[in-house]
């Protein structure tokens, strides 16, 4: 079973750096998130993800270069509650092309969750289905490339059509809401304490040390299908997200005899085909809902 998602992503980073700064002041991306996930087992998921799209210095001319970096990550589902994750995170003009991450994913209680994954490790208190609130960190890594004429107005040439290696550390808190099945809002806010700007093919670095706060605000719109699935399936039974936050996978059993679904989806896919799709498949019942990992009563 596979299945497919993709959304567009624009990211903006201003330093209010002053204009005798050897730094660019402004970088930004638009790109594209195409991810395809698959089950290899029913305990064992694959992901891989791709972001093709433009990393440039305000999108001055000659910075307007495509790059496409990528990630493949694999999940173990060791039971419901615990999952060890796995990836790689590859990009050709990174000066160090292949960066390892994982991590585990681990509900300890009804409503937290300890999310220690690489690169955006943090606990998480699922305050219902659709909002959840978060306290950690983010580790982040981005090539950018200069423009032309970058160097010579900034009195080093070689920096010309350079590519830079953004690099920070983020950490603090947020929330995470969806507010449909497609659409969701992200907010966030704490402090900064490290920040690295990396020319390191002109070998040239700085560094700085200070802390500073940040606040962010992303809305995300997702789209996507499993292979085999209509576009009314879509929403009961796809969810797949892996190296980033932890892939979850259930699977759902009939409800018990003498109580009726609420979901019409998954009355009409019945169990033989739930327990098929490594996608979120969920049996919600009038009373006493069950679920089943695989094919055991929990």
């Amino acid at each position: 079973m596979a299945c497919y998602d993709s959304v567009s992503q624009y990211e903006q980073f201003s330093f209010g750096l002053s204009e005798n700064a050897p730094l660019p002041n402004t970088l930004q991306s638009v790109a594209a998130v195409i991810g395809i996930d698959t089950q290899f087992s029913d305990s064992i998921l694959v992901r891989l993800e791709t972001t093709p799209g433009v990393y440039s210095e305000a999108f001055r001319p000659g910075s307007n270069v495509f790059n496409m970096p990528f990630e493949i990550g694999g999940t173990y589902i060791y039971n419901p509650d615990l999952q060890f994750v796995v990836g790689v995170s590859i990009d050709v003009e990174r000066k160090y092309p292949v960066i390892p991450g994982g991590g585990i994913r681990w509900k300890f209680q009804p409503h937290w969750v300890l999310n220690a994954v690489l690169p955006t490790p943090r606990l998480e208190f699922e305050w219902n289905k659709n909002l959840t609130l978060y306290a950690g960190a983010t580790l982040k890594e981005t090539n950018f490339r200069m423009s032309d004429d970058f160097g010579r107005e900034h009195g080093i040439p070689k920096l010309d059509h350079a590519v830079l290696t953004y690099s920070e550390v983020r950490a603090g808190g947020g929330i995470d809401w969806k507010v449909t099945s497609w659409f969701s809002v992200n907010a966030e806010a704490g402090y900064q304490p490290y920040r690295n700007f990396d020319f390191y093919r002109a070998n040239i670095r700085f560094h700085e040390d200070g802390s500073a706060p940040y606040g962010m605000i992303a809305l995300t719109a997702r789209s996507g299908r499993c292979r085999g699935e209509s576009s009314q399936d879509s929403d009961a039974i796809r969810e797949a997200k892996f190296f980033r936050s932890a892939a979850r996978a259930f699977y759902c059993a009939p409800c018990p005899t003498g109580t009726r679904p609420k979901s019409e989806v998954v009355a009409r896919l019945g169990q033989r085909e739930l327990t098929r799709i490594a996608c979120r498949a969920r049996a919600e019942c009038s009373r006493n809902p069950i679920s089943v990992y695989n094919n055991r009563r929990l």
